[in-house]
């Protein structure tokens, strides 16, 4: 037995260690090379050892340390996590280290926790627990990349409880990751794509990442989500209530309580679509929204209505959700008109520039007033 020793280091006794028990090279880098303690100590050190051939009984190990003015090193190319103290327990051939206020990148990491297991007995493995109420931002997304997780969820705002644990076998190498990300009132980004949420609860398992009971609004549309998210195939589906699906106010659109199927694709701009409303979305530079088949859907468009347009194609473009260049083809209106040649004129291909400063009035002048109307 073993007790109150203090070290400035205990790189001798790993490397004896290793010596004696053959200890796999990063378990030894992570014992002491990926985390390193300005003092160490040592409360308890028991093990066996017989004294005619000096073999040790290393599974039987047991020690309990406090490291002061610890460094971790998750990974080689990205900033090291600080603790000003941490409590280390080595038992049943795994060792435990539970920080106290570490940080990383000056964001709090409370709750935090590395485990190594198996150290000297065969399928090593280690595990990374961190937690943050911090913005999942760059600075996080940095930890997973290195180990080559895309997390498309970015924070730029809001409240943000998280959990994320890496699970690293060393040989053969491989890594898992699960973690836990609950926001409220947040602003986001999905692939590119800036969203407001209330509420959203997402997980990762790898390279997925599921949404549930989540709340999604931008310029367009609020509506509450269950889905999952393919990191690899940068795609999602989603299974989701319109709550409002509003366009220049309402003008345009107005539709509320409908439920649907959304499909996103970020593979190179973020295009959003949905199934029953035949709406598709493309958020770039020049941002396009495109409604097909319009006959089933006239009775949540204020503007078709005024317009007596009952079936067409719909293309919006509008760069920031305050002009918009409004596009029918294909138009079909019910409208007591005749051509040149008598015959009735009840089909034709609109365009309309609307300017959102303009306010509109509920009287029978009001497109020949507002709107810069051609057919």
């Amino acid at each position: 037995n073993i007790s109150n020793v203090n070290a400035n280091s205990i790189e001798k006794f790993i490397d004896n260690l290793a010596e004696k028990t053959d200890l796999h090279t990063e378990i030894k880098n992570w014992i002491y090379g990926y985390i390193i303690a300005k003092e160490y100590t040592l409360y308890s050190l028991h093990g066996k050892l017989n004294l005619k051939n000096f073999d040790f009984y290393p599974n039987e190990l047991y020690a309990k340390a406090v490291a002061k003015d610890l460094s971790i090193k998750f990974h080689e190319n990205i900033t090291p996590v600080k603790s000003n103290l941490a409590y280390a327990e080595l038992k049943n051939d795994s060792l435990f280290f539970h920080l106290e206020k570490p940080t990383y990148m000056e964001k709090p990491l409370d709750g935090s926790s590395v485990v190594i297991r198996n150290i000297i007995g065969k399928n090593s493995n280690m595990s990374v627990n961190i937690t943050t109420n911090s913005f999942l931002d760059n600075d996080i997304h940095a930890i997973l990349k290195a180990y080559g997780i895309d997390f498309p969820v970015s924070q730029k705002s809001g409240n943000l409880d998280s959990n994320l644990t890496l699970d690293i076998v060393f040989d053969p190498f491989s890594i898992s990751s699960n973690g836990e990300f609950m926001l409220k009132d947040a602003n986001i980004d999905i692939g590119g794509a800036d969203f407001y949420t209330k509420y959203a609860n997402i997980y990762l398992k790898d390279n997925v990442i599921k949404f549930k009971n989540s709340n999604l609004m931008n310029n367009i549309f609020d509506a509450n989500v269950d889905g999952e998210l393919d990191a690899n195939l940068k795609k999602a589906k989603f299974d989701a209530k319109f709550n409002k699906l509003c366009i220049n106010e309402c003008r345009i659109f107005a539709a509320s309580d409908i439920n649907d199927t959304i499909n996103l694709d970020y593979n190179k701009d973020l295009n959003i679509t949905a199934d029953k409303l035949n709406l598709s979305i493309n958020i770039a530079k020049n941002n396009q929204i495109k409604v097909k088949n319009l006959k089933e859907l006239k009775q949540y468009s204020p503007l078709m209505e005024k317009l007596s347009i009952v079936d067409g194609d719909l293309l919006i473009q509008t760069p920031d959700f305050s002009k918009f260049d409004v596009d029918f083809s294909s138009a079909k209106f019910d409208l007591p008109f005749l051509n040149l040649q008598n015959n009735p004129y009840d089909e034709d291909h609109f365009k309309i520039l609307i300017n959102k400063n303009i306010r509109s009035e509920e009287h029978t002048s009001e497109l020949q007033s507002h709107l810069n109307l051609v057919c």
